[in-house]
């Protein structure tokens, strides 16, 4: 939506501190990322070579951002989910103007940076807000599920914001910015995932945990259980199985037994007869189970 200077312009806000260089460095490398995703996009709609780089990167009040505009702007409300918080994707007229005419078939001239955009205008501009939204929802992948997409709020005043400014050159002549106020709270989320990521892998138990561990155990008990595999036996027929029927396993007398503890499988082996008991002679430990 084109927006003029309103009362924000004079509220005096004392501007947040500046950002710490570890800070800088993480929103550098998702804004490098957004100018990449953003690029191909932009490329493709406007039928041309187009190049995009950071430029800025700051920590600011809403009110700090809204002041540092150019006027008349085109500003868009944008949703950021799951936060639920408010951001703003702000087109300089620099920019505006000169991809209005390459979208309705005129090439880039000189006009007017200080004229309203009217209705038309804007719905021809919501193909190019739809590319940048999606490069801003790639580039924050690495943080996490964040999603921005068009919204209905903008930030109040007083609200800390991350600005981010990308600059977009259409042509050697023709250049503008796309600025970004970010909610302050996925700093903290960048600050979140870096704690995760920094933390040192568990360290391998020493023999005497090992030994203890092992002492511990072993009073325990497990349920063991030797199982004949046999065919699979359709729900009709399961239905109408009776007393004093057979049921074929398709195994010989010699056939493989599974050992199972605890409902794993762990051992193969045969059952055997000491005259008294039947017994299973276990041939082979299941490798691949244990591991």
């Amino acid at each position: 939506m084109s927006q003029s200077v309103g009362s924000a312009a004079s509220v005096g806000f004392e501007r947040p501190e500046s950002l710490s260089s570890v800070d800088l460095g993480a929103l550098q490398v998702i804004q490098d990322e957004f100018a990449r995703q953003l690029r191909p996009g932009l490329s493709t709609i406007l039928s041309g070579d187009i190049s995009t780089k950071v430029t800025g990167i700051r920590q600011d009040t809403y009110a700090g951002f809204q002041r540092d505009l150019t006027w008349p702007t085109y500003v868009c409300p944008v949703a950021v989910s799951p936060v639920q918080r408010a951001s703003v994707l702000h087109l300089s007229p620099e920019l505006v103007f000169p991809i209005l005419e390459l979208m309705m078939g005129g090439t880039i001239s000189p006009v007017d940076p200080t004229r309203q955009l009217t209705a038309i205008e804007e719905e021809v501009l919501e193909p190019i807000v739809q590319i940048v939204l999606r490069a801003m929802s790639k580039s924050w992948k690495s943080v996490g599920e964040i999603e921005f997409s068009r919204g209905a709020d903008l930030p109040l005043p007083h609200e800390t914001v991350i600005v981010a400014t990308v600059e977009v050159e259409l042509s050697p002549e023709a250049r503008g910015l796309v600025n970004i106020a970010l909610p302050a709270l996925l700093l903290r989320r960048i600050k979140a995932r870096a704690e995760v990521k920094a933390l040192p892998p568990p360290a391998a138990p020493t023999a005497q945990q090992i030994d203890t561990i092992l002492t511990l155990i072993q009073p325990a008990t497990l349920e063991f259980e030797a199982r004949l595999d046999g065919p699979k036996v359709g729900l009709r027929d399961l239905l109408n199985i009776k007393e004093g029927q057979i049921v074929l396993l398709d195994q010989g007398p010699d056939g493989r037994v599974d050992g199972l503890l605890n409902k794993s499988c762990y051992f193969r082996g045969q059952v055997v007869s000491d005259g008294k008991k039947r017994l299973l002679l276990i041939d082979s430990f299941r490798e691949s189970e244990i591991a």
